[in-house]
């Protein structure tokens, strides 16, 4: 049996099944362009300065006012990832450093399921120089080193439970093979997640002399700010290596206003956000065998 005949929608491409309007002929637009993809990172020139004219055109930061009462204090868990891609796919990274994706989904699933949701460092940073609770049930998620699965496996998993995230990222190691590039960055940013300060070559910064220490600190940040157009509000130490010494050499790059260690923290005892240590605050390192569930509860979830 031949099937009736379907009658075909007018279209403004079909003149001959369907004519055009008498009053206007049909017009098509030129397909977009392609954006410009960004030059990559190792051909923007080192700068070794934090000051936000050493990169024009780059938003500096703008902090908010500071609040009055030196007792205000914070309890914003901090959770730290490294690599959210399968083991088989990991290299060499340290097995206790890789969380599979699937593993990253159901361990944010605890979170979404008991009511929680995220905010930045910056946004941290923003509350505790402010002296501004966030609501009840706030976290952080860091995703260290700038690996390029921080884009193709963690931002899709972010992104489905509405969660953000900071990136603490390798200035050196933008656009390197495995490491997330310029353009991800951008589009990394544009999702409202934060990129972070993690050095620019991931060093030991109580190793470093005085002026190494600086421009470690201070090239990371341009080029972030080169890459992203935004100044960083953050940084991660690499190893957790700080002093007394490191955190001056961080309060000197202007703009970073707060920094996180490589560990420190745990549910039950976990160090509260003040301003006297915003330099050093501790998070609560994830693996793949975290019992999220348990860690939810510890937390008050």
């Amino acid at each position: 049996m031949v099937p009736s005949a379907t009658p075909i929608a007018s279209s403004p491409l079909s003149p001959e099944i369907t004519a055009p309007p008498a009053t206007a002929p049909p017009t098509i637009a030129p397909p977009t362009a392609p954006p410009t993809p960004p030059p990559p990172a190792g051909s923007l020139p080192l700068v070794d300065s934090c000051n936000p004219s050493s990169v024009p055109g780059a938003i500096p930061v703008t902090a908010p006012a500071s609040g009055k009462a030196s007792s205000f204090a914070l309890h914003v868990p901090i959770l730290e990832y490294h690599r959210i891609v399968p083991f088989a796919d990991a290299g060499d990274s340290r097995p206790s450093l890789v969380v599979p994706p699937a593993t990253f989904v159901a361990q944010l699933r605890v979170f979404k399921s008991a009511g929680w949701h995220t905010i930045t460092m910056a946004s941290l940073a923003n509350d505790l120089q402010a002296h501004v609770r966030p609501p009840a049930r706030t976290f952080v998620i860091t995703i260290d080193d700038g690996w390029d699965d921080g884009y193709t496996y963690a931002l899709p998993i972010l992104e489905q439970d509405g969660f953000v995230a900071t990136y603490f990222v390798i200035g050196s190691r933008i656009d390197r093979p495995d490491f997330l590039s310029s353009a991800q960055l951008q589009a990394l940013v544009a999702a409202g997640d934060e990129i972070g300060d993690h050095t620019m070559d991931h060093v030991r910064l109580t190793g470093e002399n005085w002026r190494q220490l600086i421009d470690e600190i201070d090239a990371a940040a341009a080029r972030i700010a080169q890459v992203t157009g935004y100044w960083p509000e953050s940084l991660a130490y690499p190893y957790g290596s700080v002093s007394a010494g490191v955190k001056i050499g961080v309060a000197d790059c202007q703009g970073l206003r707060i920094a996180v260690v490589e560990k420190g923290g745990t549910a039950k005892v976990q160090v509260l956000e003040t301003w006297a240590n915003r330099f050093a605050v501790a998070r609560i390192e994830i693996s793949s065998g975290t019992k999220m569930a348990t860690l939810v509860a510890d937390l008050g979830g």
